[in-house]
């Protein structure tokens, strides 16, 4: 395995065919793939990417057809990203912290934003160490109603409950343009 860098490994040979070195400058903490064929459940020309985040405070989102980075978002907040993933039917990355917050990135604008309770405070008082999501679909008759859930969990020993009825617009100001998540 490389420092700071991710190997791509051919998993039937289990021989190392590639190696993504120089990309991110510390330890690689989590990786993330993400299918568009399976998010959007039809053929797409779009190639599948892997997200990967650093103890650099970096997530680098990489094109699998040629390896190469194709998009850097920098964290430039004090909290360390710790751990990360993908929500599916909004499209956003979501990361946890070392400073007890949580942080929803739309990678197609390069813009993030804080999730805070309707309080203002930050859900975890301390290390966020796990995240999961989920779709809940709701058979309605006319029209299926489905919400996306996220789930975070901390060394504090909490788990917050975020639900996303709609894909999140992040504005310019890192704001939610209309609030769609509530804890």
């Amino acid at each position: 395995m490389s420092d700071s860098g991710v190997d791509v490994v051919h998993i039937t040979r289990g021989k190392n065919v590639q190696n993504l070195i120089g990309s991110h400058k510390g330890p690689v903490i989590d990786i993330v793939e993400v299918d568009p064929e399976k998010i959007t459940k039809r053929e797409s020309k779009e190639s599948v990417k892997v997200y990967s985040t650093s103890l650099d405070n970096t997530i680098r989102i990489w094109d699998t057809s040629n390896n190469e980075p194709a998009i850097c978002l920098e964290n430039e907040e004090a909290g360390e990203i710790c751990t990360m993933s993908f929500l599916k039917k909004s499209a956003l990355i979501v990361t946890g912290h070392d400073d007890g917050t949580v942080r929803l990135w739309n990678p197609e604008i390069h813009k993030k934003i804080k999730l805070e309770t309707k309080g203002g405070q930050t859900p975890h008082r301390d290390i966020v160490c796990a995240l999961a999501h989920g779709i809940v679909v709701v058979k309605t008759g006319l029209k299926d109603e489905d919400t996306e859930y996220l789930f975070t969990s901390g060394y504090d020993g909490r788990v917050a409950v975020w639900e996303f009825y709609e894909k999140a617009n992040i504005g310019a100001n890192n704001t939610f343009v209309e609030p769609s998540i509530t804890p």
